[in-house]
């Protein structure tokens, strides 16, 4: 089986890129991994011959625009550089994810190859009650209208656009946990398409360190944003 894997993050790191990375290396040691088409390499692990780095990207002269417009411009541009490969090599199987595969997922079809996308959080229209009502109980006003002529490429547009459309188009849905799945069922996405692959640990690499006598300390690791619930967990500790 031969898979072409695609993604707008680097490849290692941290966050998405570190899951990107285990699944990139995982196909590779499988003997499933055709090409991985990514923004940057930072394994050791696959040979170089089977990434392509998406150097060349145009977005940067817009770099200057917010996050919301400008990082899904790069994503934009990942999948219009995937989709152009995936229409010129035969593979079995094509794996992208949210927000960055639509025209991918579209090719990968019209080749007769299995589509799979991977979304990494809750139904968009779940995420956007949830946010919009934490903005409310905050006192802090959502964020506006899209720019004229950029709503094609405003992230909150998008949500309810692209993404559903690549929940159409893909023929496998990968999510990370069983609360994701429920909220993509309860909003209309066929049960059948979802797949539940929970997030794994280097149990080897990240292990306890030793009890001392010093005060119980934790550490939150992430974006400090109303998403991750940041202010829930400051409030519990």
């Amino acid at each position: 089986m031969r898979v072409i894997y695609t993604t707008a993050s680097p490849l290692g790191g941290s966050g998405l890129a570190e899951v990107a990375g285990y699944a990139a290396a995982g196909l590779w040691q499988a003997g499933c991994l055709g090409q991985v088409i990514t923004t940057r390499n930072r394994l050791s692990s696959i040979p170089p011959e089977r990434v392509r780095e998406v150097r060349f990207q145009p977005t940067r002269l817009f770099s200057a625009l917010p996050a919301r417009y400008y990082y899904p411009m790069k994503r934009a541009w990942v999948d219009r550089v995937a989709a152009r490969y995936v229409s010129r090599h035969s593979c079995q199987v094509v794996h992208g994810w949210t927000h960055e595969a639509l025209r991918t997922l579209r090719t990968a079809k019209r080749c007769r190859a299995v589509a799979v996308l991977e979304r990494n959080y809750a139904h968009p229209r779940h995420s956007r009650e949830v946010l919009e009502a934490e903005y409310a109980a905050a006192g802090i006003r959502w964020p506006g209208p899209s720019w004229p002529g950029l709503s094609r490429y405003d992230h909150w547009a998008r949500e309810v656009t692209v993404v559903l459309a690549e929940f159409d188009e893909a023929d496998l849905i990968v999510v990370p946990a069983e609360f994701t799945r429920a909220t993509m069922v309860d909003r209309g996405v066929p049960p059948e398409k979802i797949r539940v692959l929970p997030r794994g640990v280097d149990a080897e690499r990240l292990q306890p360190g030793p009890r001392d006598a010093r005060p119980f300390r934790a550490l939150f690791v992430g974006q400090v944003c109303f998403r991750k619930g940041i202010r829930y967990l400051l409030d519990a500790w």
